[in-house]
Order: structure tokens, then sequence, then C-alpha cells
């Protein structure tokens, strides 16, 4: 059997490095983010933990020989799919988003279990790995959306529902120089008092021109509430 100590040193592994990766996933407002993504390196590393002692205590107390201690790891696998579809959607502009979020769950599960095997040192350079990807590779997909004289950037842009406020957004862009792709409309929800639109545009800046410096300008068209990058 595992010493109860060395599960509790597995259990709390699992939330750390479960963690590193979701803290990650939460900084850029992902449906996943920091709980999730522990409670599953959490929940895998127990399932590992349980496969394995249950193995144990059947070979140990009833002499069993053809106990398989993946068996019930095993199922984490394919059952971790149902919570990674949920973060699939397609947006409002027909693309599907939350696949890199889906895949860092699907890895944190296969990271919980190897800390639950006790295998370290895979569990921790995995982790090192992942967090790698999701942070520089993303920087990278950003570069690679930039030509010579322009980036491409998309946003999602919450606002009041006020009479020529598309009008007054677009201006903003046009006095900035920057060039609409592609603007999307949907009403979110309404109170007492306004209605609230989300607007997804994707527009073309100059390099000199940053994708906070933009939603730092859009903040101060009146009636917009919210702004964040797509």
């Amino acid at each position: 059997m595992i010493p109860e100590i060395d599960i509790i040193l597995r259990l709390v592994t699992a939330v750390v490095l479960g963690g590193v990766v979701g803290f990650e996933r939460q900084k850029r407002h992902k449906s996943a983010g920091l709980r999730t993504h522990i409670l599953v390196s959490l929940g895998a590393c127990l399932t590992m933990i349980v496969s394995i002692n249950v193995s144990l205590s059947l070979f140990f107390t009833y002499k069993l020989t053809n106990t398989d201690a993946e068996r019930i790891a095993a199922q984490v696998v394919s059952g971790i799919g149902f919570l990674g579809a949920g973060t699939i959607l397609a947006n409002r502009k027909g693309l599907i988003v939350g696949l890199t979020t889906a895949a860092s769950l699907w890895v944190v599960a296969a990271i919980g279990l190897a800390t639950g095997a006790g295998f370290w040192i895979s569990a921790i350079v995995t982790t090192s790995l992942v967090y790698l990807t999701l942070t520089v590779m993303s920087r990278l997909e950003t570069h690679l959306k930039c030509s010579t004289t322009a980036c491409q950037y998309d946003f999602i842009i919450t606002t009041i529902a006020l009479p020529g406020q598309i009008g007054k957004i677009g201006e903003y862009f046009g006095n900035a120089g920057i060039n609409i792709r592609e603007l999307h409309t949907e009403i979110v929800s309404e109170d007492e008092d306004n209605r609230y639109l989300d607007i997804f545009v994707s527009v073309e800046a100059p390099n000199n021109i940053t994708a906070p410096q933009i939603i730092s300008g859009l903040l101060t068209v009146e009636g917009i509430v919210g702004v964040k990058k797509d």
C-alpha cells in the first residue's frame, strides 16, 4: 500500500501542478480556470492512488494476481473528454473556441495520473512544458498575425445599446487609423434601464498601436462598459 504521508504529498503536488496550468487559463479569462484545473488534476491523482491501492490490497489480502492497477485510472482518459467538450463552443462569429482549454484539461488529467503513480519528474516536466506552451506560444501566435505594417486583433466589446453606438465605435477606429475587418453584434442582457450588446469586432491596426492601447481607447467611448481581447 502507498504510505499515507506519500499519498498526501502526491495530492498536494497534483494541486500545485494543476494550479500552475489553471492560473494561466484564469488570467486569460477562459471557461475552465484555476479551480477547474486543480480539481481535474487532484481527482485524477486520487483515482490513480485508489487504483494502485486497490490492486495492492487485493494482491496482499486475497493473493489475486490478475488485478490491474490501471483499470480504474484508465477511465480518466476517456472520461475527461466530457468535461473538455463542455469548454469547446462555437462563438457568435461561427468560429470554434475552447480547444486549447479542453486540451489543457486533458493534459492536466494526465499530470494528475502521473503524480498519483509517483512519477514526480515526469509530472513536473510536463507541467513546465504545458505552461511554456500556453504562454510563449500564445505570444508567437500573436506575432504571426502581424505583417510588416499591421496586426490583426479580435475584441469583444460590451456596451449599452445607445442610439448610434456602433457608429461611435466605428468613428474611434477610423480616427485611430484602424480598419474594421468584421463586426457582429448580439444582445446579451437588459435591465430596467438599458439593454447591453456584445460587439465582436476583428480589426487591422498599424504596428505602432498595441491591443492594450486599443482597449484603453475603446473604454473612453461613452456607453462601453467592457472590452476584452478575444
